[in-house]
């Protein structure tokens, strides 16, 4: 296991402390798994889902895994041998300058799968920053979240529990 620390209250929405990096945003995904073993293997390939939508083995992937392909970045057990959070690093230009794409990346095709839920989504500096991606004054952070939220919510037609999702904009 991860030398991360579990949360006090034991909340999977919560996050630690975390340096973003300038290139990488992050995604907090919790998923049911008999062993860190198996959740490591769950995430690699959430991780090419989210990112390429092709199996590790194919050789075009291989290509441009090191710079397209989403990062194990931690692994935190939340419930001994059934329930872990993982957080994983996606490039930036993964999200292609756009908030559906980032959206995309964030929940995709896994956000259909079952024991598979996101945490909590944190920019990177960069993509904070970005005016054209998140235009800000437009809507501020609590009118992104709730844009965010109903766009998700009409993608899920209602039929998601988005009470859980954070959507971290402060770096």
């Amino acid at each position: 296991m991860s030398d991360e620390k579990k949360d006090s209250a034991g909340d999977p929405t919560a996050t630690s402390p975390v340096d973003p990096h300038p290139e990488r945003f992050c995604v907090d995904y919790v998923m049911e798994a008999a062993s860190e073993a198996e959740v490591r293997q769950l995430a690699r390939e959430l991780a090419l889902e989210q990112t390429v939508e092709l199996p590790g083995q194919i050789d075009a992937v291989r290509q441009v895994e090191e710079y397209t392909v989403g990062t194990l970045e931690n692994v935190q057990e939340l419930k001994a041998g059934s329930l872990y959070k993982v957080r994983v690093g996606f490039p930036n230009h993964t999200a292609g300058g756009e908030l559906t794409q980032f959206l995309n990346v964030v929940f995709g095709n896994t956000s259909l799968k079952k024991g598979v839920s996101v945490a909590n989504a944190t920019l990177s500096p960069q993509l904070a920053n970005d005016r054209q991606m998140f235009p800000g004054a437009k809507f501020g952070i609590n009118g992104l979240r709730k844009v965010s939220i109903d766009c998700l919510d009409s993608i899920c037609d209602g039929r998601c529990d988005l009470s859980c999702l954070v959507i971290n904009l402060s770096t």
